[in-house]
C-alpha cells in the first residue's frame, strides 16, 4: 500500500466482507495519543497472550541481555531480566504486518520482565546500538498494577495495559522510563522499526 505520508497502516484487510460495509478494509484501533506515540489496544490476541504467559510465568532462568555474553550491553539493568529466546512468531508477524511495507523490524524472539516494587532507569533508545531505528515497539503482557512509560523530557506518560501495543519515536526528546511495578510481574516484548530501504511513497 503506497500513500501520501504513510504512517503505518490505517486500515486492515478483512478476512471475509462485513454485509452492507463497502470494501473489505476497516480503520485499525490505532491512536495517537501524543504527537508520535500510538496506541494499539488489545492488540495481542488473549489466547496469544495466555500462551505466552504460561511459558514465561514457569522461567526458572533469566538472561543477560544478548542472551550469551554478560558485557554484551553496558546497561546491566537488563541483566536477569531478559526472557530466554522462545518463538513468538505469531506476535511478531502481527507487528510486522502492521508496519509494512514502509518499516520492517527486527521480530526479537524474548521479552523482559519488571517485578512488583521495581521500576527502570531512563532509557534514551536513540543512543542504543540500533540508532539508526526510527520507531519502538512494546506489547505488554502480564496482570500488573504501576509501571507507567513516563517520557519526562515530554511532560507526558502513558499506563500500559495488558496486550497493549505501544509505538513511539526513537529520538532523545522520547527518552523514556518504567515508574515502578506495584503489583504483579510487567512483560513487554520490545523491538525497533527501521524504514525499508525500498519504500518509495507517492
Amino acid at each position: 500500500m503506497r500513500h501520501e505520508n504513510p504512517k503505518f497502516k490505517n486500515f486492515l484487510r478483512l478476512p471475509e466482507p462485513i454485509p452492507n460495509v463497502p470494501g473489505d478494509l476497516v480503520p485499525t484501533p490505532l491512536k495517537e495519543i501524543y504527537p508520535e506515540i500510538f496506541v494499539y489496544e488489545e492488540f495481542l490476541p488473549e489466547h496469544l497472550e495466555f500462551k505466552y504467559l504460561k511459558h514465561l510465568d514457569a522461567m526458572t532462568v533469566w538472561n543477560f541481555h544478548g542472551n550469551y555474553d554478560q558485557e554484551d550491553h553496558s546497561d546491566k539493568w537488563w541483566n536477569n531480566r531478559l526472557s530466554l529466546d522462545f518463538m513468538l512468531f505469531e506476535m511478531t508477524q502481527k507487528a510486522t504486518n502492521l508496519m509494512t511495507p514502509e518499516f520492517m523490524i527486527f521480530q526479537h524472539q524474548n521479552v523482559f520482565r519488571i517485578q512488583s516494587g521495581e521500576s527502570s532507569p531512563i532509557h534514551n533508545s536513540s543512543n542504543s546500538p540500533y540508532s539508526k531505528h526510527e520507531y519502538n515497539l512494546a506489547i505488554y503482557m502480564g496482570d500488573f498494577t504501576g509501571g507507567e512509560l513516563v517520557f519526562p523530557e515530554l511532560n507526558f506518560k502513558y499506563a500500559p495495559k495488558r496486550r497493549d501495543l505501544v509505538i513511539f519515536k526513537a529520538d532523545p526528546k522520547y527518552s523514556h522510563y518504567v515508574s515502578e511495578v506495584t503489583s504483579g510481574t510487567r512483560y513487554t516484548w520490545i523491538d525497533f522499526a527501521f524504514r525499508h530501504p525500498g519504500y518509495v511513497a507517492i
